[in-house]
Formats: structure tokens, sequence, C-alpha cells
């Protein structure tokens, strides 16, 4: 596709407005994409051995528990609390530009050890 293709006989032939105004319909689409691609993320990794929350975390692009220790871990995803056994490791992503509530995890690893890592 060519910008101009004008002949000056009575403006025939002349598709050039259409053409531009694709062209920046297609620069602005390109602008909006890559403005939502490429956000940093803050990568962290704490070590829990009592009761813990992410509720200062704000918004959460993924989080993994991991029980590490020797007794079971009690997790509170959303308000459905579950036991974690000893070994086990718990990953969850929403997909490509959604997010958790950091309010939405909760734990106890009392007597157990739980690596909790996630992204913000």
């Amino acid at each position: 596709m060519s910008i101009g293709n004008t002949n000056t006989q009575g403006n025939k032939k002349n598709n050039f407005p259409y053409q531009l105004r694709n062209l920046q319909l297609l620069g602005e689409i390109a602008a909006a994409v890559n403005g939502s691609v490429g956000r940093l993320l803050n990568p962290i990794l704490t070590s829990s051995t009592g009761a813990g929350n992410l509720t200062a975390s704000g918004t959460i692009y993924n989080v993994s528990f991991s029980n590490v220790g020797a007794a079971a871990v009690t997790l509170t995803v959303s308000g459905n609390t579950v036991s974690i056994p000893a070994g086990t490791t718990i990953n969850y992503d929403p997909g490509v530009n959604n997010y958790y509530k950091g309010s939405d995890f909760s734990w106890d690893a009392t007597g157990s050890t739980l690596l909790v890592s996630y992204t913000n």
C-alpha cells in the first residue's frame, strides 16, 4: 500500500486520505500494544514459619507457595482454606494482562516453613 495514489484529474484514483487514516490507526494500535508490553515487575521471595498474608502487596501477577517444612501448612485463597502437605508446591498464574489482589492470599505455616514467591 502506498501513501499516495494521486491522479490530477478530478481527484480520481486518490486514496491518500483513506490510506493515511489507516496508517495513523495502525501507528496508534502499535503504540498501545507496545505500551502494555514490557512492564517492570518486582519479584519477591519470602519465607514464613508462622501466619502471614499478601495484603500489603497490592496487585499480584503470579504467586507460588512451596511447603518445604515437615508439617502441613494452611493456605487460604479468596476465603477457601486448604491444607498443603509437606513437599507440595502450588502455583497461581492469572494469565496475560490479568492479576490477583494480594488480600486474596493468607496462610498459617506454624510448625513448618513456607516459601512464598510472587511478582507485583
